[in-house]
């Protein structure tokens, strides 16, 4: 007797659940390099819109499954929201919802919606960046084993850091509260270490888009 096969799945949950098992995180093949007030700079590596796209939307379109990213008007923030929505021809699905910033021209709102969306869906479909300094932790590793280090920094020095560049750039304190507010809904005692990066992220690229807007603002005058 031939062995029955098993049904595949049919609910967009079930065939949701195939399509992120297929997925692979994507690359940090690109480098952003920020400026200080003092002259100097730091840099850090992501990955672009196209290449967290490039590893969602073909094991979501091989399992019938639609992706869209929406701008909708939320009444909790009384701003737009993006939601990240997969769907198929009877249901739909909202993967995440987080508010979109008021930016001064076309250029930073189109930079800050694709900052946004490539968030988004990182945080929809359980994806991280590669993993760029495995190297280098296994030799702090060793080093850590050989002699004794010191005080670890706290989960929250590098945003804290971060924000007090952000506030003598020019940028609201608060604007960045409200936004943490909006995006977490809880308070910051239980921000997961993911949470706090994203801050991160969040405030670094605030200050990009800033210094954007400085170095353009002689032209335009």
């Amino acid at each position: 007797m031939a062995e029955k096969k098993a049904e595949e799945p049919t609910s967009l949950k079930a065939r949701l659940v195939v399509a992120m098992a297929e997925m692979v995180n994507p690359k940090k093949s690109n480098t952003a390099k920020v400026p200080t007030k003092s002259g100097g700079s730091y840099q850090y590596n992501y990955e672009s819109l196209d290449q967290v796209l490039a590893a969602v939307r073909p094991p979501l379109m091989d399992n019938g499954i639609g992706l869209t990213q929406r701008q909708v008007w939320s009444e909790h923030t009384s701003s737009y929201a993006l939601e990240t929505v997969v769907f198929d021809g009877d249901e739909e699905i909202v993967m995440d919802t987080r508010p979109l910033h008021d930016c001064p021209d076309a250029q930073a709102t189109g930079s800050w919606e694709t900052y946004m969306r490539r968030y988004a869906l990182r945080s929809a479909f359980g994806l991280a960046g590669e993993d760029d300094d495995g190297a280098a932790t296994v030799g702090a590793t060793q080093r850590r084993q050989a002699s004794p280090q010191p005080k670890r920094p706290g989960k929250w020095d590098e945003f804290k850091r971060l924000k007090a560049e952000a506030v003598t750039a020019g940028i609201r304190e608060e604007s960045i509260k409200e936004w943490m507010d909006a995006t977490f809904e809880k308070d910051m005692k239980s921000y997961t270490p993911g949470d706090v990066n994203l801050c991160e992220a969040h405030v670094r690229q605030l200050i990009a888009d800033k210094a954007k807007l400085d170095a353009k603002a002689p032209d335009e005058g």
